[in-house]
């Protein structure tokens, strides 16, 4: 029996042909420097590309995230000067009726209480308990606060008239209390804003005064009083306002339980 070895091809050195077996070789043309010719280095700058694209994007990010931080920044700094340059105390003022609801600004005070304050300021002036020579002294000193300086003058001018009156000291030995009237207290129509933190407060009172303890008058008074509203110590003022005079003299009204 005869045998044959196979026959192969003669190829030129460009050929891809191997012998079975025979490991391929990459030094041909089309595998230059270990790539494929016109293939890799198109990708590799297509990467190169899409690289320096990324930076951009990642720089721009990092822009735009700069320039919040800082106006961030800028606007805490502010806040903070804000907060230390307001003011430490706001007062509020709640109206007597909290059963019914109500709109409340800071700082503005309802007609309501704008009248008890006065009514509590000048019951606190005319509270001599035995000898207005001392007690009414004492009620002004008490009350300043409360008085607007011109005010405040009026009255010592007024204590010193009583003290000296034609020669007679009509204060002393002498007792006052201002007591309210039941039918006569807070409506609407007692108190009037004139305007700038200014109001207009009419009160009506039941006077009683005594000499050495003997009762010597009981009537009734109207005393029409100005209101301002001042920017004052609130440790020593807490309501924010301040009697500044009678817009006119006292005058006797008819009243219940009145006497001589």
């Amino acid at each position: 029996m005869k045998w044959s070895l196979p026959q192969f091809e003669s190829q030129g050195c460009g050929s891809d042909r191997t012998m079975p077996g025979q490991p391929k070789d990459d030094t041909g043309p089309e595998f230059a420097g270990g790539s494929r010719a016109g293939t890799r280095p198109g990708l590799l700058e297509r990467q190169g590309i899409g690289f320096v694209q990324s930076i951009e994007t990642v720089r721009a990010i990092n822009r735009a995230l700069l320039i919040i931080i800082l106006c961030l920044a800028a606007a805490l700094i502010a806040l903070s000067v804000a907060l230390m340059s307001s003011r430490d105390w706001i007062t509020v003022y709640v109206p007597p009726d909290i059963t019914r609801g109500s709109f409340i600004t800071a700082g503005t005070p309802s007609p309501a209480t704008v009248y008890g304050f006065a009514a509590i300021t000048l019951q606190g002036l005319y509270h001599w308990p035995a000898d207005g020579e001392k007690d009414y002294l004492a009620s002004i000193d008490s009350q300043a606060p409360y008085l607007t300086p011109a005010f405040r003058r009026q009255l010592m001018e007024d204590h010193a008239r009583l003290s000296n009156r034609a020669g007679i000291n009509e204060l002393k030995g002498r007792g006052r209390a201002l007591f309210p009237i039941p039918d006569r207290l807070y409506s609407p129509d007692r108190i009037t804003w004139v305007g700038d933190g200014v109001w207009s407060v009419t009160l009506e009172f039941r006077l009683l005064e005594t000499i050495e303890s003997t009762q010597v008058k009981d009537i009734s008074i109207r005393y029409e009083l100005r209101v301002v509203q001042s920017d004052v110590d609130p440790s020593g003022n807490v309501w924010g306002l301040q009697l500044d005079g009678f817009l006119r003299e006292p005058v006797r009204i008819s009243g219940a339980g009145e006497g001589s």
